[in-house]
């Protein structure tokens, strides 16, 4: 009869333990994306990334991709002490790398800080590259030089995870 019970409790313990380790996986996505049909296909948005970290500034980033394009636009915003005019951006990892020129939104005044908000456009399918096996950097240029932002590897698992679910949604979809 112990060991009845003993096996039972290792039974139920066995099961959450699978269904935990699941949940990283199966975390709900409706809640980090939108989406709306348009005349012109389906419009999806990926809400904002902020993940990319360096000493000096803050970054975040967002997607958005018409189902009927070939390419999707990258907005971003760079948070600095400095008013910085950034004129392109990359995206790199490992021997993958890619750039493009990158045009200004707006800059506004943030506290103490400067606010400038900018955009670009990339071929999906390089982005779907970029979302793949391996620890990337972005890197945005400016006058000033270059302003390298990492992502540390547990960030970039759960960040890449999503935004290929996504994807995953979007072709699914077309």
């Amino acid at each position: 009869m112990v060991n009845n019970s003993k096996q039972a409790i290792v039974r139920v313990l066995a099961l959450l333990l699978v269904l935990f380790s699941f949940s990283g996986y199966s975390q709900k996505i409706s809640k980090h994306y939108s989406s709306a049909h348009q005349q012109n296909g389906t419009l999806y948005f990926i809400f904002e990334q902020n993940d990319f970290r360096n000493s000096n500034s803050d970054f975040k980033y967002d997607l958005t991709y018409l189902s009927t394009a070939d390419s999707a636009t990258l907005n971003f915003s760079i948070i600095d002490k400095a008013n910085v005019e950034i004129d392109s951006i990359s995206l790199v990892k490992d021997s993958f790398h890619i750039s493009n020129k990158s045009e200004r939104i707006f800059i506004e005044p943030k506290k103490s800080k400067w606010h400038g908000r900018f955009t670009t456009k990339f071929l999906f399918s390089d982005l779907e590259k970029f979302y793949g096996e391996g620890l990337p950097k972005i890197i945005l240029y400016s006058k000033k030089g270059e302003m390298v932002f990492t992502i540390n590897k547990g960030a970039w698992k759960n960040q890449s995870e999503l935004v290929n679910k996504i994807f995953m949604v979007i072709k699914y979809n077309k």
